[in-house]
């Protein structure tokens, strides 16, 4: 599938941990990465084995501008959950701090006033001595004024998922497989395994901590009943998962600061 993109300027900024820049195009009011711009940082060497484990839906292909203004009319680009698959592939030491960045800086911004701009950037002020500045200047606003009435709409259809996601994952009498934990937030289950064991946040010493708990429980109906186990996130264990940067979650957060485990349960 390939978007049109014909009206629509990338956005570029640049990753200060490595000076490289990355851009980006808004489609349907969500942000889409050019993917060779992720690729570059992250160390992805290869892209048609990188984009080959992509999910269909979580890339595409438009065209965009590169650093010289030239166009590139079938360049692939990916969505927010392309990008946290691809920094999860990558063995770079700045793959962490890329995400981190990502998800506590751009996208924050982005869903705020629908544009990113670096710390400390300001905006040209248009010649208002001229009627073209002026127009220039209330076009500016109007632009602005409706990305933030679109993105105040977005939190008011938002609030009320959230705080039912919120009572489900705070309930302090139940555990919920991970299963359920995807689904409710519509991601894939392999995905947010995949980042519960990198954070680890699934891990057997985190048991007696109140993250986990081990249970049996019949897996289907064709089992007559037979009990196996499978592994459960506590009220406790759950919270972290609403700030995993999923593209379903209403924020995202940083690791905790503990080690990586070599292993899943």
């Amino acid at each position: 599938m390939t978007h049109d993109t014909s009206e629509t300027t990338p956005a570029v900024f640049t990753f200060p941990d490595t000076g490289q820049t990355v851009r980006t195009i808004m489609i349907d009011g969500a942000p889409w990465w050019v993917a060779r711009d992720v690729l570059d940082i992250l160390g992805l060497v290869n892209p048609t084995e990188a984009l080959r484990g992509l999910d269909e839906d979580e890339f595409s292909t438009a065209e965009v501008i590169d650093s010289t203004g030239r166009r590139q009319p079938h360049a692939y680009i990916v969505t927010e959950p392309g990008l946290y698959s691809l920094i999860l592939r990558s063995r770079k030491p700045q793959a962490r701090a890329f995400k981190r960045w990502v998800t506590h800086e751009v996208l924050p911004q982005i869903r705020r006033t629908g544009a990113y701009a670096a710390p400390g950037a300001v905006p040209a002020l248009p010649d208002l001595t001229e009627p073209a500045g002026v127009l220039a200047l209330a076009e500016q606003f109007l632009s602005t004024a409706r990305a933030l009435v679109d993105a105040d709409a977005r939190v008011r259809e938002l609030e009320p998922k959230a705080a039912a996601h919120d009572a489900y994952l705070s309930a302090h009498d139940s555990d919920r497989l991970i299963r359920e934990v995807a689904k409710l937030f519509g991601i894939r289950e392999t995905w947010l395994r995949g980042f519960l064991v990198d954070e680890g946040l699934i891990f057997a010493r985190y048991a007696p901590c109140g993250h986990r708990s081990g249970t049996c429980t019949p897996t289907s109906a064709r089992t007559s009943g037979q009990r196996k186990p499978s592994s459960a996130t506590t009220s406790r264990g759950r919270a972290p998962t609403t700030h995993c940067g999923s593209p379903r979650a209403a924020s995202t957060s940083s690791a905790n600061g503990s080690s990586r485990p070599a292993t899943s349960p």
